[in-house]
């Protein structure tokens, strides 16, 4: 077929590295299930950059994907068993975070207050103080 010439409507298209099987067939079956072939799915690449985005990570597993925060243990880790599912999941993760940083609220900072300098005299009467007072509270207690 010459470059740039379209295939008939009923021409399969056959699948890459040397198989005799159409296109269509791969898409229809994998490992004897049939998968969905409505819209376009997700590639891994696409949803493990979208879910570093949100401060997620993403793990694929034998049938099924992992998503954890960064920093995460396993005790905050989920699973989904495709990558749209995992896409969801990952986005409910970051709604639920932002919810919790929304409702927790901040104290605003206390100032320090320096206190003034002070000579070496009122230092020493400081302690002296501090010091007969400690005594005092020892000698009511026993």
């Amino acid at each position: 077929m010459p470059l740039g010439a379209s295939r008939g409507p009923r021409e399969p298209i056959f699948g890459g590295r040397g198989s005799a099987r159409p296109l269509d067939a791969f898409c229809e079956t994998r490992k004897n299930r049939r998968v969905s072939t409505d819209g376009p799915r997700p590639s891994f690449a696409t949803v493990s950059a979208e879910l570093r985005k949100l401060g997620f990570i993403i793990r694929r597993y034998p049938g099924e994907y992992l998503i954890n925060h960064r920093d995460g243990d396993e005790k905050t880790g989920r699973f989904a068993e495709d990558l749209a599912e995992a896409l969801e999941i990952g986005r409910d993760m970051a709604a639920a975070r932002e919810a919790r940083r929304t409702s927790m609220r901040r104290r605003p900072k206390r100032r320090r207050r320096w206190r003034k300098q002070m000579t070496s005299k009122a230092r020493r009467r400081r302690f002296i103080r501090a010091h007969n007072h400690r005594v005092r509270a020892r000698a009511v207690r026993e």
